[in-house]
């Protein structure tokens, strides 16, 4: 890895990870002064999915995603929200790529067990192979919906923009998979 690729990779890691922690301790701080803890009476929404990335019309089936995505459910209260994934494509042409996405969504309950999940914070991509490392950074906005059975096992669907820095344009991760309310 060159000494540039590898400071632009610590940039991109400080300028996303300041404003998440900075996140992290607002959501902490709000259930704080609510006088209940993130994992006191909050549940929680555990998904894995298989996604399609989107960008200028176009799909990239080839690129399918896999991630977990966890999000606190608190309806009608700011919540945590992130979410990892890679794409086995590249891990197949011996390149680590990873994403990470992180921020805040507002869990709405339409009915029991019916929720809307409008979220919006940070992504980060990076990726790692013989030739060297990459990343690219910047903010996200998504909706998800998630229909839960009387087992707290359901489907969640889901899709995200990404604006990243160095991208033209805007890029969508369309998501499918299985969530579990615990």
């Amino acid at each position: 890895m060159r000494n540039s690729q590898m400071a632009r990779m610590m940039q991109t890691i400080r300028r996303t990870g300041i404003p998440l922690l900075c996140l992290i301790a607002a959501t902490s701080r709000a259930s704080a002064q609510t006088g209940q803890s993130p994992g006191s009476g909050a549940a929680s929404l555990l998904s894995v999915s298989v996604g399609i990335p989107a960008a200028e019309g176009e799909t990239a089936r080839e690129l399918y995603t896999i991630g977990v995505q966890w999000t606190q459910l608190k309806p009608g209260r700011l919540s945590a929200d992130f979410a990892v994934g890679t794409m086995p494509r590249l891990l197949a042409n011996n390149v680590l790529g990873i994403g990470l996405r992180g921020g805040a969504a507002l869990p709405l309950e339409i009915t029991q067990g019916v929720y809307l999940l409008p979220s919006a914070g940070v992504s980060v991509i990076a990726g790692a192979g013989g030739g060297g490392a990459d990343g690219a950074y910047g903010p996200h906005l998504g909706v998800a919906g998630v229909l839960l059975g009387q087992n707290n096992l359901g489907l969640r669907a889901g899709a995200t923009w990404n604006r990243f820095r160095e991208a033209r344009n805007g890029v969508w991760l369309l998501e499918l998979g299985v969530a579990f309310r615990r």
